[in-house]
């Protein structure tokens, strides 16, 4: 067994559905997901300072593309508690993942930690307009524009959501090309506070949140 790296990336390209799958679907939906490759680059980075870099890119053809960046404070003990997990025997390893104890070692590990930043990005470049426009056709969900329609409604209606959050929203279904949301707590947010469901002092409201956690969303 090896133990855990610092640093390691992944990349896998053209993820298909296999052809058994697609002859368990619709004429129209199989030809759909026989359209579809997925892509995707994932990597992580844990720091001395305690702090673990996550990344994700995922893209569905040059169509569709979910991106986020996430940065966790705070994570000396659970980083060394998968350290040494992934420096057991595959059979020491099954015989801890079995075990009662397992998830409350991991959880009360994480709980230690803390949330910092990071951002969440989608980019569409006709993807979303094709899916909705098969299954309209096919008289299984709405038209595009029925759906914006009902999309624009819900925003209105989100009455604790800054205006500025609300343009942005509307902005992205009226053309949906780009939304990016980000955030960056004033003190890293705890996982046990988060966990407990309480609010925090001061915090309580999701004005208060939001200004706290500088939460920006904007598009195209």
């Amino acid at each position: 067994p090896q133990s855990l790296a610092d640093k390691a990336s992944m990349q896998i390209t053209g993820i298909k559905a296999a052809p058994a799958a697609l002859q368990l679907l619709p004429p129209h939906i199989s030809a759909f997901v026989q359209s579809i490759a997925l892509h995707g680059d994932y990597s992580y980075e844990y720091q001395a300072n305690g702090q673990l870099l996550f990344s994700q890119h995922t893209r569905i053809n040059d169509e569709f593309s979910l991106s986020y960046d996430f940065t966790l404070a705070q994570m000396q003990q659970f980083w060394q508690y998968a350290k040494e997990f992934s420096a057991m025997s595959p059979e020491e390893q099954q015989a801890l993942t079995v075990s009662e104890d397992y998830v409350q070692q991991v959880m009360a590990k994480l709980a230690t930690g803390a949330l910092n930043s990071g951002n969440i990005t989608i980019e569409n470049k006709g993807f979303i307009e094709r899916a909705i426009g098969m299954a309209a056709e096919q008289g299984q969900a709405p038209d595009l524009k029925t759906i914006q329609g009902m999309a624009l409604l819900n925003i209105s209606m989100l009455e604790p959501l800054p205006q500025p959050m609300k343009d942005s929203l509307t902005a992205f279904v009226n053309k949906p090309e780009k939304l990016k949301l980000t955030f960056s707590f004033a003190e890293p947010l705890q996982f046990e506070q988060l966990a407990s469901g309480e609010p925090m002092p001061g915090l309580e409201t999701p004005e208060a949140m939001i200004e706290y956690a500088n939460l920006k969303l904007t598009a195209n």
